[in-house]
């Protein structure tokens, strides 16, 4: 799979004067030495985990609160589907860390380890130790592409795209722009995965594209969805069948996507 190109947001990295950066590497603990005490320590710095953090600042200003995780960018990963669909530019989906995390708020930047739960504990990469009082771990899911045989070799060319990459994308909004006639397979994967609605999401704002253009007559939508229903929660259902019906697009259930070749 292609690398994702972020030198357009890391030339703009920025840390606020409000948070405090600790970066495992650069304090020289030795193995097994203590990095912090907190009272709380958050495994992940996603949306999840700088959400829970701003949360528990608001309601108690003086709480050590720490969050855990070496990454600079946080990506907007719902983003991520409007930029497949023409919606956003993929460089909006995307902030510093330091412009986002919570005043007062600890950033280790390091890689997890290891947790030591009878201890209280957590262990970066390293072998430093963060003592705590109480733990939330939110690191989210990691998409594990080869699970799908020819997935890899195949995103990001050849008409193969997905809307769960930075990366990737652009792409697909590519492919949807110079459309004009053929089938387009839409896949929804067995749970779990990041959103249930964004295999949806993609297939309703590619079918208005085609439709605002004139195309979609010319184009045979397949949605092909590894679950029994349009979408978990039945309420939603009667809203979504009407777009369904608006794009012509064909609800295939119970197919999952095992192989690209």
């Amino acid at each position: 799979m292609r690398q994702v190109d972020i030198s357009n947001i890391t030339d703009q990295l920025s840390v606020s004067p409000q948070i405090t950066v600790v970066d495992a590497e650069a304090t020289g603990a030795g193995s097994g030495g203590e990095l912090c005490d907190a009272d709380v320590a958050i495994v992940g710095r996603g949306a999840g985990g700088i959400a829970v953090a701003a949360s528990l600042k608001s309601r108690d200003s003086d709480l050590d609160v720490a969050v855990i995780g070496p990454a600079d960018i946080l990506y907007d990963q719902p983003g991520w589907t409007m930029v497949g669909g023409g919606i956003f530019d993929a460089q909006s989906a995307a902030r510093t860390m330091g412009s986002l995390i919570s005043k007062g708020v600890h950033w280790l930047k390091s890689a997890l380890a290891a947790f030591e739960p009878e201890n209280d504990a957590v262990i970066l990469d390293g072998c430093r130790v963060v003592k705590y009082r109480r733990l939330f771990v939110c690191p989210g899911l990691k998409l594990d592409w080869g699970k799908v045989k020819g997935l890899e070799e195949t995103l990001g060319r050849k008409g193969v795209t997905s809307n769960c990459h930075y990366d990737l994308a652009p792409y697909m909004w590519k492919l949807v722009r110079q459309m004009r006639k053929g089938r387009a397979l839409l896949t929804q994967l067995p749970m779990p995965i990041k959103c249930a609605g964004a295999p949806q999401k993609a297939m309703y704002l590619s079918g208005d594209a085609w439709f605002c253009r004139g195309v979609l007559k010319d184009i045979d939508v397949q949605f092909m969805n590894a679950g029994c229903v349009l979408f978990g929660v039945k309420d939603y259902v009667p809203a979504l069948e009407r777009y369904v019906e608006k794009y012509d697009a064909a609800l295939n259930f119970f197919h999952n996507l095992i192989a690209v070749d």
